[in-house]
């Protein structure tokens, strides 16, 4: 069943009660992957600013200022290195890493990778993928009140997933909205965790990343 990411969990935890109700206002993310290889704070080898992909926009916005918008707010989420910078495609040098979001729950997350689309700068939508829509009443004003959006993510290493994510972001707000910023930044910390949940000796033998 959908529940609130890992890494929400954990913020709810550590929260003042009161300050996060439930999910509501945050990521509810259905499904997450790490392949074992995968050491979290690796792609500072190549750099540490990673160009960032975005597809879709649930509020109507051109999906240049969209996009600029997702980036912002993906900032000082990835819980590996939280000194990773996200920018635009075209604005990092050439990385093997890179960051996929595409707000549309058909895409598959493995296949984002290997996407001639995310090599490339563009702001055309995932082949495959059905249109986005923008949501009820969203164009040029904030999403009603307990809308979500769906959105699928991955981290890339070439034409390979290392890490991916599906589930909903909340909208309430538009996208300068605490919930959907706060939304971003959790599929963020996913993508990005201190250690990989799915092999747990990643980084004790030597091989991670302070």
């Amino acid at each position: 069943m959908p529940r609130c990411n890992r890494t929400a969990r954990l913020l709810l935890a550590a929260a003042a009660a009161g300050t996060l109700a439930g999910c509501a206002g945050n990521a509810i993310i259905s499904n997450e992957n790490y392949l074992p290889i995968y050491n979290p704070g690796e792609h500072v080898a190549s750099g540490g600013t990673l160009p960032v992909f975005v597809f879709g926009s649930p509020f109507g916005e051109p999906i240049d200022r969209f996009g600029g918008e997702v980036i912002d707010a993906m900032q000082g989420w990835a819980f590996a290195r939280p000194d990773t910078r996200f920018v635009a495609p075209g604005q990092s040098p050439p990385n093997t890493y890179r960051v996929a979001l595409v707000f549309d729950s058909s895409a598959f997350a493995p296949s984002l990778c290997s996407s001639p689309l995310t090599r490339v700068e563009t702001s055309a939508q995932i082949p495959s993928a059905s249109p986005v829509p923008p949501l009820a009443g969203a164009t040029g004003s904030p999403a009603p009140a307990g809308a979500r959006a769906p959105l699928v993510a991955a981290l890339c290493r070439g034409d390979t997933a290392m890490a991916w994510a599906a589930g909903t972001v909340p909208t309430a707000g538009g996208a300068d909205g605490a919930a959907f910023r706060r939304g971003i930044g959790q599929f963020t910390a996913a993508l990005f965790p201190s250690q990989n949940p799915d092999n747990l000796n990643n980084g004790r033998d030597g091989g991670g990343f302070d």
